[in-house]
């Protein structure tokens, strides 16, 4: 992990292979590389997440990447069990609740997202990510007033956000907050 935390994602890589040549059943190691390769080999990286679930079933880190990986490849279904799962495993993970609540969002189901999202935030309140999901979701559940701030920590986190960027300039709208609406709106037009 140090490696790959250098920069060196090759190197990081390498080193994961050789040791699962070695040891090749070191969940640890498969689960690392799945996350290190994850991006540009979804496939292998899924394989590599099982494979490390087949040998520690409740080991957060893989549910968790394997779920959202799932999530973002149209498995709502299996995503959100494995990300259940995940939050059994470790309740105080952030990243799982967060993970948990897009995937809930996703498949419609908003007010357990908004559960999932607010548990997530309160367990990792600087999340500026975590904030802009679930000012999303609270903008689809409905509560303009309550989304407003969440979508503008979310916003300037990331300001090329333009989903972040329309849906707070709307959610102002809806309160009646047309001048600082507008501005947002016409950024998005």
């Amino acid at each position: 992990v140090y490696i790959a935390n250098q920069g060196d994602l090759a190197g990081a890589q390498a080193l994961y292979r050789q040791t699962l040549a070695t040891v090749p059943n070191d969940y640890l190691a498969l689960a690392n590389l799945g996350a290190l390769i994850e991006a540009r080999r979804p496939g292998e990286a899924q394989s590599l997440y099982r494979k490390a679930l087949a040998l520690r079933s409740d080991y957060e880190p893989a549910l968790t990447d394997l779920g959202r990986l799932l999530d973002r490849s149209g498995h709502g279904a299996e995503a959100i069990g494995l990300l259940q799962r995940a939050v059994r495993a470790d309740g105080h993970s952030a990243h799982a609740w967060s993970a948990l609540g897009i995937a809930l969002a996703r498949q419609g189901r908003i007010a357990d997202a908004v559960t999932a999202l607010s548990r997530g935030l309160a367990l990792d309140p600087g999340d500026a990510e975590t904030a802009g999901n679930l000012g999303l979701a609270l903008y689809k559940e409905g509560n303009y007033n309550g989304c407003i701030g969440y979508l503008d920590r979310g916003l300037r986190a990331a300001p090329g956000n333009l989903d972040l960027r329309a849906t707070l300039g709307l959610a102002l709208a809806r309160e009646n907050r047309l001048d600082e609406a507008v501005p947002l709106l016409r950024q998005v037009a």
